[in-house]
């Protein structure tokens, strides 16, 4: 049965809603249903676009009640409808159940009763910008999810993942990022966080944050970094033109072990990678380009990480450069 443009449309739509809370199932069969065909990539490209410029619209949409005459149905929460020509809109595009499922796209995931909080993801290989009010843009790189506050421009969350963050510093209201067990505070700068179950990496290009795990305070200036891990932090020179260069698919290491490398491969090409446990703490130096690597081309990532790189199923595993032939 050949797949219309209104099918396609309100089956990508779906899996917007979908990811919002995804489970690791839930992005492997995601992957999956983009390797089915190019067009669905770009559809779902096209829903990404839609939501992201109705996000700045959000916290002012206001839904008025329906007129007597063509009363609508009240969803379960008693939330009132969304006005009809929203509906027509998206009616057009898949019919009474794409429009359901839009409703819940633009209003957004809620975090709780009467909580202003939202959430966003994105999927491996997949980045987005978030402008949070003038002087406040956060780009999210593949794999990430963050929470933000529509009542609170200067808070945000990142649960886990990857972002750059360019903030305009404010004293008397400073930009607060939430971690794990710890935060960080902006005194007006461009920097870029990792957070991961057990790790945390930071990278200052500009100003100066102040990472603050549990109680304690590290202030962080323009050309310096941070790997914080099992209760320790080291802080180190970083180059500044590097940092948040995986949005350019760059990706600049100074003897970074080989297993961390390859988070950030996944993260930016959307492919799942593995480390063999005898090269996993391999120091790698220097800039990686990967504007060119598509996953049919990971491969060619043989030679700069030197190592062998064999496929297995879904996986991507990265093998000693010398060894024998699995």
């Amino acid at each position: 049965m050949t797949e219309t443009a209104s099918d396609l449309t309100q089956t990508a739509l779906s899996w917007h809603i979908r990811l919002r809370d995804g489970s690791n199932a839930d992005w492997d069969a995601f992957t999956d249903w983009l390797a089915e065909h190019p067009d669905h990539a770009e559809a779902y490209a096209e829903i990404e676009a839609m939501d992201h410029a109705l996000d700045p619209a959000l916290p002012d949409l206001h839904f008025p009640q329906p007129q007597p005459a063509a009363p609508l149905p009240i969803a379960a929460n008693d939330d009132p409808p969304p006005p009809t020509r929203r509906w027509r809109r998206v009616a057009g595009a898949g019919g009474v159940l794409a429009a359901g499922l839009a409703l819940a796209l633009f209003m957004g995931p809620k975090m709780g009763p009467g909580s202003s909080r939202y959430q966003i993801a994105t999927a491996p290989g997949e980045s987005r910008t978030v402008q949070l009010d003038a002087g406040t843009q956060i780009t999210l790189n593949g794999d990430t999810r963050m929470v933000f506050d529509h009542k609170d421009a200067r808070f945000a969350r990142l649960d886990h993942g990857e972002a750059l963050f360019a903030v305009q510093h404010d004293a008397q209201h400073p930009f607060t990022l939430e971690l794990n067990a710890s935060k960080v505070v902006d005194v007006g700068t461009l920097f870029n966080v990792v957070s991961l179950p057990d790790q945390t990496r930071i990278a200052v290009a500009e100003g100066a944050v102040d990472y603050r795990p549990e109680g304690q305070s590290i202030p962080l200036h323009a050309g310096q970094q941070m790997q914080a891990e099992t209760g320790t932090a080291r802080v180190s020179p970083v180059d500044r033109e590097a940092v948040g260069g995986w949005r350019h698919r760059r990706l600049s290491y100074d003897g970074n072990p080989l297993e961390q490398v390859a988070q950030d491969l996944g993260r930016v090409l959307g492919a799942a990678f593995r480390v063999d446990a005898a090269i996993a703490r391999q120091p790698v130096f220097g800039t990686i380009d990967v504007q060119d690597v598509t996953p049919a081309r990971i491969p060619l990532l043989a030679t700069a990480l030197n190592v062998r790189v064999v496929k297995k199923g879904k996986i991507w595993i990265l093998k000693p450069a010398h060894g024998p032939t699995p």
